[in-house]
């Protein structure tokens, strides 16, 4: 088998399984009914965010498996560095917004920086 028939096939597989997810995150989150996803509209646009956010991390999921040498391993550093790119790295750029420490310069700049990681740009997106 060729590698780029392997790869196609994995990443196909892999975005129908996450496609799946994304619809049943949207559903979830349009139960709930809060304020700015509770419309049809407001939650397809999270939908679609959910679609961009899988073609950005799957690459890059498939890229790092490279850097590591046994899955357990891989995947608890992958999930370390996502949690900390996504929440954490977004929570203290947002936290620089704020007037009282006057660093909203340098929160523009490290936003431009950190969207190239996906979780931090769905993070971005989704406020």
């Amino acid at each position: 088998m060729s590698s780029v028939t392997y790869w196609l096939s994995s990443f196909i597989w892999d975005y129908i399984v996450f496609l799946g997810v994304a619809f049943l995150m949207s559903v979830t989150i349009g139960i709930f009914q809060e304020k700015g996803f509770s419309t049809t509209e407001e939650l397809g646009r999270m939908f679609f965010l959910f679609i961009l956010f899988g073609f950005a991390v799957l690459p890059f999921l498939y890229i790092s498996a490279f850097i590591f040498s046994s899955p357990a391993s891989g995947f608890t550093k992958m999930s370390v560095l996502f949690i900390f790119f996504g929440v954490a790295m977004y929570t203290v750029i947002f936290s620089m917004r704020f007037e009282g420490f006057n660093l909203a310069h340098l929160a523009d700049k490290l936003t431009w920086i950190f969207l190239a990681v996906p979780h931090f740009s769905l993070s971005n997106a989704i406020t």
